[in-house]
């Protein structure tokens, strides 16, 4: 990533000059600028932007209604962008709204610059200018909008940034689910609940709403069974507060004079919904009605309750939600969601419904070269599952599964699963029994498991542990923070009581009980201090 490399990301339309005497400026500073009008006749035109985005060290957003519509290809390039860790400078040139993803930045505003006629202010044009040369010459940071910093610190906000960006490219279908979405906007309902099947993609559309409606959609969190912070109500609320900041500049104002947000996490977390959604927004009437998102609402329940769905139900039966601030959640039909929300609650009558088409689109999409029969076969094994599809599409494509054999594709998302570790056992390499003190820690754990708690554990060496964790690397991803499965099915496939004669059946008690043992021995060693003991003993009794 070279420093004097510097990519603008600009949807053409009526400021093309003005985006031109930019890079100009820019040059003449000595940096070397990419704008795609000059390479626009040069070979494969994505690997061409692809390129340039990963060797440039600064990326300039301009903002207008062009690069934040969903049509174009700005966001594709902002995604990318921020996956590769560029330095991200937002410019202004209207007041369409800045992407979810960068609206916490401070923007370079050139949209009072810009005249009727499309002569340009030169001192509002030189002084955004001269502070684009502060930022590449290192003179000066892309801070955080007002009191951004004071309600970071305080509220501790989660980022979603991975999820938001690994779904955008893929999406495909969902039209009528959107058009439903639409119509919840504009209706009186504060709460519209999607309820859906394992593995039918509703992260995916929670995800997209943020993208597609960028104007309407102020903020979004993302449940996550292994990860306690996002499990965690207090952190929803505080996320989808600071998100909610950042959208409504009156909000912010409000948030700031608070008294006590620096004591935030000292209340609890129906005492935070109504310290933060309740009592500030109580004289605040935006121009147009504001949706936050909750997805996999039902990964944040725990021993048979779900709090966030009880403080939502006790706020709209007592009618103190703002009439113009919705909700919308997505969630398993799990008891503990539906006994809250479905006294509530819009329900989505779309979601589910077209599933069948939406991925019958996806497939088309991967194989064009599928016939009718095929293609009907492929929708059959699938189930209904976008998550079926997806990891049948990745087999396909590293050559494990061949179309020509699709008759022989396992059914369902669980047959998946087990086809899967079929193939992982039978090979005779390493047998489940040497692999299942692993899984017992992989279906308790509510964060991801690291390879050297699983050596202390289970007392093995490094080599052993990697040989296993190796071993299942098709169905769980391995990162340098741990071990996590690709979906919450494949742990309640593995780990559901009614699972318990089947062959790859994991036992969650054994899990706890091995658990135990282990940290009973450091606690009778009076080890106080260590680490897995304070975050794991309480669980483990």
């Amino acid at each position: 990533m070279n420093r004097k490399n510097v990519f603008i990301s600009y949807g053409h339309n009526v400021y093309d000059d003005v985006v031109k005497k930019i890079a100009n400026c820019i040059r003449e500073f000595d940096y070397n600028v990419f704008f795609d009008i000059d390479y626009l006749h040069k070979g494969d035109w994505e690997e061409t932007i692809d390129n340039h985005i990963r060797g440039s060290k600064y990326f300039i957003f301009m903002v207008s209604s062009k690069s934040v519509s969903r049509e174009g290809y700005c966001l594709n390039e902002l995604c990318r962008a921020l996956e590769c860790g560029n330095i991200i400078i937002p410019v202004v040139l209207d007041d369409s709204l800045t992407p979810l993803s960068i609206n916490k930045y401070q923007r370079l505003d050139l949209s009072k610059a810009i005249k009727p006629d499309g002569s340009v202010d030169d001192d509002i044009f030189n002084d955004v200018v001269s502070k684009i040369k502060g930022i590449l010459s290192g003179n000066l940071e892309v801070g955080y909008t007002d009191g951004e910093s004071m309600i970071k610190t305080y509220l501790k906000p989660i980022s979603s940034k991975d999820e938001l960006y690994r779904h955008y490219e893929k999406f495909k279908g969902r039209k009528k689910a959107f058009k439903e979405f639409e119509e919840f906007v504009e209706s009186e309902a504060n709460i519209w609940w999607l309820p859906s099947s394992p593995g039918t993609g509703k992260t995916a559309f929670a995800t997209m709403l943020a993208w597609n409606y960028p104007k309407v959609v102020a903020g979004i969190h993302l449940c996550k069974f292994n990860n306690s912070d996002r499990i965690d109500p207090k952190k929803i609320f505080t996320t989808l507060a600071y998100q909610l900041a950042n959208f409504l500049p009156e909000y912010k104002a409000k948030l700031l004079e608070l008294n006590e947000l620096d004591r935030i996490f000292e209340k609890n977390a129906e005492r935070i919904f109504e310290y933060l959604f309740i009592e500030p927004l109580y004289n605040i009437k935006p121009s147009r009605n504001v949706v936050l998102v909750i997805d996999a609402l039902d990964e944040a329940s725990f021993r048979g309750d779900n709090e966030v769905c009880a403080i939502l139900q006790r706020a709209k039966l007592k009618n103190i939600i703002p009439s113009w601030l919705k909700f919308v959640l997505t969630s398993r039909r799990e008891p503990e969601v539906v006994n809250y929300l479905s006294y509530i609650s819009s329900i989505s009558t779309q979601f589910e419904i077209n599933t069948i088409d939406d991925i019958k689109e996806y497939y088309l999409d991967q194989f064009p070269e599928l016939d009718d029969n095929k293609l009907e076969i492929l929708l059959n094994k699938s189930e209904g599952s976008f998550l079926y599809a997806t990891e049948i599409t990745k087999q396909v494509r590293n050559k494990t599964l061949s179309l020509a054999d699709i008759n022989l594709f396992p059914p369902g998302i669980y047959g998946f699963f087990n086809d899967c570790f079929n193939r992982i056992f039978d090979a005779g390499l390493i047998t489940f029994d040497e692999v299942k003190p692993v899984l017992e820690f992989l279906c308790i754990f509510t964060e991801v498991v690291t390879e050297e708690f699983l050596q202390q554990i289970l007392n093995k060496d490094e080599y052993e542990i990697r040989r296993v964790v190796s071993s299942i690397s098709g169905l769980f991803k391995i990162s340098a923070e741990g071990i996590e499965p690709i979906h919450k099915s494949l742990i309640d496939w593995l780990s559901s009581p009614g699972n318990v004669a089947q062959r790859y059946y994991v036992s969650r008690k054994s899990g706890f009980k091995r658990l135990y043992d282990y940290l009973k021995v450091i606690y009778d060693k009076r080890r106080y201090n260590n680490i897995y003991l304070i975050k794991h003993y309480g669980k483990s009794l």
